[in-house]
């Protein structure tokens, strides 16, 4: 057995040099190594280390820290040296070298348990909980590349795939040839069934993760996403769908039948606080008196109240002055509701423009029924208020949890197509639409599908740079977090609190990831490890011309082609404000 488990080992380690060996107090759950003085340029932040416990079993651990020192100045702090003996010091190399020690700092992520088929060839790698100590002196290794393709990639051979690829291992990418060593795949069951969020400041790659994530589902698994595009970063796929092998269904300015509205999503939309009790108290009674009224014309046309914005527009307003007068004939007169049916009727003056683009007519895309089954469904949201797109995200999430619901209990064929099947929403600028206070419709719907979504086929994907303004409980239904570079310490602190995976080490290291870079913890991780990966790059997976927004502006090539438009001279009229 022994022979066995020490042939095992060897084929877990990189090779048979150790990187260095562990010092005292080592426990179940960390430990540190100092690494030995020809390997101190090879250990960096992240990397993964093979070591064993007391029981000779093999333990996986990462670098979460290192710390140099100096011997002599040790000794130079503690008991003091003269100033002659310190220029000797750093005056000799040789004396130097000796001295200077790098501490390692590792985290125990468990004890590896390979797992082997029939032909006693290796399939993949568990991790489990470590339950012996480790013992100072103990050889720390290098993983083997054999081990971490186990750990990340789904087998060649596998015919029935269940991940999807997100990018390269960050520490075997080489930035100088674009490519890298070791592929990163997530479980794409355990992605979607648990909810996951994707955390970055401006420019560090959000929208890329989400279309390498979203654009595999579709084109590998035939999955129906739906990315609500807050600012039309993702439109733009519209004009590359000739060249990008997956299903693409973009929708510009998406409209609501208005039957479908709760009485809350119009109010949002007539941007009526909830505390203007006097504005709520006639809405809601004309939203009864409308209840009886089917049709209404509309430039001489019968138009259906639920199907046609500018009829429902015309019947509400009908239904505001019949308030207006059940309020004045009242005994006593009922100057309150009277006041609150006058206020509602001048929202709707000032927002007309927003309503009739909004609310769906003739000749427009109705969402709910536009919407395409195995394709990425993108919703430009970009010519919409922030009210807008809250009234619009709350009615999205709430139609598609109700229909999934009702394909579940009571069997596919009773919902339109593009529902009998799970979907993953995806919500751009999520810290907008989870706001109790300000998007109280969608942040109900959200927090709704967060916490029931897995049961009926509907996943949430949450994306923002703003995770201190997220609500708990949303993100902590989140089992998957995908982090670029966070900068502002309370949004690392809020990523940190979000996921007993993610230390200090790791919270404070979420500062100097590059563009591209990602951290990304939890359920959907292989082994359940934390991962440092370079995503992909969706313009290299598909074509490299394709464009989309998210991307900083170049301010002076855009002037340059100005001033040559131009001929060399600018009028002050031409200059972009």
């Amino acid at each position: 057995m022994e022979s066995n488990n020490e042939e095992t080992f060897r084929w877990l380690i990189d090779d048979t040099s150790p990187l260095g060996m562990v010092l005292n107090e080592a426990t179940l759950h960390e430990f540190d190594f100092v690494i030995s003085p020809e390997r101190k340029t090879k250990v960096m932040f992240g990397e993964y280390v093979v070591t064993k416990n007391a029981a000779g079993e093999p333990l996986f651990g990462v670098v979460e820290g290192l710390v140099g020192l100096n011997k002599m100045l040790s000794v130079y702090e503690s008991q003091g040296i003269t100033t002659r003996e310190l220029d000797v010091i750093l005056n000799s190399t040789d004396v130097r070298d000796i001295s200077e020690l790098v501490v390692a700092h590792v985290r125990v992520l468990g004890k590896i348990i390979p797992r082997f088929d029939d032909d006693n060839r290796a399939r993949r790698i568990d991790i489990r909980p470590n339950k012996y100590p480790i013992v100072p002196l103990t050889k720390v290794y290098f993983p083997s590349k054999f081990l971490l393709k186990l750990l990340f990639e789904e087998p060649e051979e596998n015919d029935n795939p269940t991940r999807i690829k997100i990018g390269y291992l960050l520490n075997f990418y080489d930035y100088s040839k674009e490519k890298g060593e070791i592929e990163v795949y997530l479980d794409l069951n355990r992605l979607l069934s648990r909810h996951f969020a994707i955390f970055a400041v401006t420019g560090a790659g959000k929208t890329n993760t989400v279309l390498v994530i979203a654009s595999n589902i579709v084109k590998q698994f035939g999955g129906t996403v739906i990315v609500f595009d807050y600012h039309g970063e993702y439109a733009r796929l519209a004009d590359y769908t000739d060249v990008l092998d997956f299903k693409i269904n973009v929708l510009k300015e998406p409209s609501i039948r208005p039957g479908d509205l709760t009485l809350g999503e119009i109010q949002q939309l007539l941007e009526i606080n909830p505390r203007y009790v006097n504005m709520m108290d006639a809405l809601s009674r004309a939203h009864e008196i409308m209840s009886s009224t089917k049709s209404i014309k509309v430039h001489e046309k019968e138009l259906s109240v639920e199907n046609f914005g500018s009829a429902f527009i015309k019947a509400l307003e009908e239904a505001l002055n019949a308030v207006k007068i059940e309020a004045n004939t009242s005994t006593p007169k009922n100057r309150k509701l009277y006041d609150g049916a006058e206020a509602v009727l001048r929202n709707i003056r000032l927002r007309r423009d927003i309503l009739s683009r909004i609310l769906y007519d003739e000749g427009k895309n109705d969402v709910i029924r536009s919407l395409e089954p195995g394709a990425l469904n993108i919703l430009d949201l970009s010519s919409f208020s922030e009210d807008e797109a809250i009234t619009f995200v709350s009615y999205v999430a709430r139609t598609t949890l109700r229909e999934r619901i009702k394909a579940v209990r009571m069997g596919p064929t009773t919902v339109k197509e593009v529902f009998r099947y799970p979907i993953l929403m995806i919500i751009e600028e999520a810290h907008v639409f989870l706001n109790p206070d300000k998007a109280a419709e969608s942040a109900y719907w959200l927090s709704r599908i967060a916490r029931e979504g897995r049961k009926f086929g509907v996943s949430l994907g949450i994306v923002s740079q703003r995770p201190k303004k997220l609500e708990e409980d949303v993100v902590s239904q989140c089992n998957t977090f995908i982090i670029l570079r966070l900068i502002e310490e309370q949004d690392r602190r809020r990523v940190k609190n979000s996921s007993e995976m993610i230390t200090d080490d790791i919270a404070e290291s979420l500062t100097s990831l590059d563009v591209g870079e990602a951290l990304i913890v939890g359920y959907a991780v292989p082994a359940g490890i934390p991962v440092t990966v370079k995503v992909y790059d969706f313009t290299k997976l598909y074509h490299e011309k394709v464009e989309y927004g998210g991307r900083d502006i170049d301010f002076i090539e855009q002037w340059r082609s100005l001033r040559n438009d131009n001929n060399g001279s600018i009028s002050s009229e031409d200059l972009p404000l």
